[in-house]
């Protein structure tokens, strides 16, 4: 009995790891995908003011 006891425990850390990680990971894409559109937003925004430049 106590077998069973410390194999479900070990499964239950590893959800709990597995959660963990997948939770890291979508900050992790969330925070790099909003650096990616600012990025991007600065680059527009560069742009416009490089064409809006007359000699």
């Amino acid at each position: 009995m106590n077998i069973w006891i410390a194999v479900l425990a070990g499964f239950i850390s590893l959800l709990i790891i597995a959660v963990a990680m997948m939770g890291f990971f979508f900050l992790l894409t969330k925070a790099v995908e909003k650096s990616v559109l600012s990025e991007e937003k600065n680059n527009n925004a560069e742009s416009g003011k490089e064409t809006t430049i007359h000699f």
